[in-house]
């Protein structure tokens, strides 16, 4: 039975990597969301690069269609996760009806420069302790590691509305040394829709992490 399908039209490295992780997946091109005997899955993963010059234009046109997007959110709030990763090039998310916008940069992210970004902050909030308080630092959480390195690279980061302007819930997973969202978390449903400008393989942790639901229908 399939737990991951990955959403493109060609053989990609992630293969290898949920075979290593004993995760099963298989790759499916859009236009076969629709069809019948598509099955189920339990994530519906689209690779970095679905929207720049690395996805034909073929594959572009398909993906945006409706009929595709509606077949992505209906997965997304019938209990499924969709875990997309950057588009590479500046993007707006609301094909997909999200306030989000995702900005490419080259990013290293180190846990070195991290921790001190996060003491400076704790050092501004004593000193000025009626200091406006940074969103994304007040809706980061802490989940099951979410790779197995210290440092790692992104290509880019989200922009997300402040809570108060967002009809959504916006979870912040992951944050850059500048403290901009890298990996965010927005439910749907019953299901989940994950993005990631993490550019590095995710953690078999938190795969596992994802999977534990039953399979949904496509």
């Amino acid at each position: 039975m399939t737990e991951v399908i990955i959403l493109w039209d060609k053989p990609i490295l992630l293969e290898n990597l949920f075979k290593e992780y004993e995760i099963s997946c298989r790759i499916v091109i859009p236009d076969a969301l629709s069809a019948p005997h598509i099955g189920t899955a339990k994530m519906i993963l689209l690779p970095a690069g679905f929207s720049s010059e690395y996805a034909d234009s073929g594959f572009k046109t398909k993906l945006f269609k409706e009929k595709c997007v509606n077949k992505l959110i209906a997965f997304a709030e019938n209990g499924g996760k969709l875990l997309i990763f950057s588009p590479l090039q500046d993007f707006d998310f609301s094909w997909l009806n999200l306030p989000i916008k995702y900005k490419r940069e080259d990013i290293m992210v180190s846990a070195v420069s991290k921790t001190q970004t996060d003491a400076e902050q704790n050092l501004t909030a004593k000193q000025n302790p009626i200091a406006e308080p940074n969103p994304a630092a007040e809706q980061k959480t802490d989940p099951i590691c979410l790779i197995n390195q210290d440092d790692f690279f992104c290509d880019g980061f989200f922009e997300i509305p402040a809570p108060e302007n967002s009809k959504i819930q916006i979870s912040i997973i992951e944050t850059d040394h500048l403290n901009r969202p890298i990996h965010l978390s927005i439910p749907a449903g019953k299901g989940e829709i994950i993005l990631s400008s993490i550019h590095e393989f995710l953690s078999k942790e938190y795969f596992d992490s994802l999977l534990v639901h039953q399979n949904v229908k496509i």
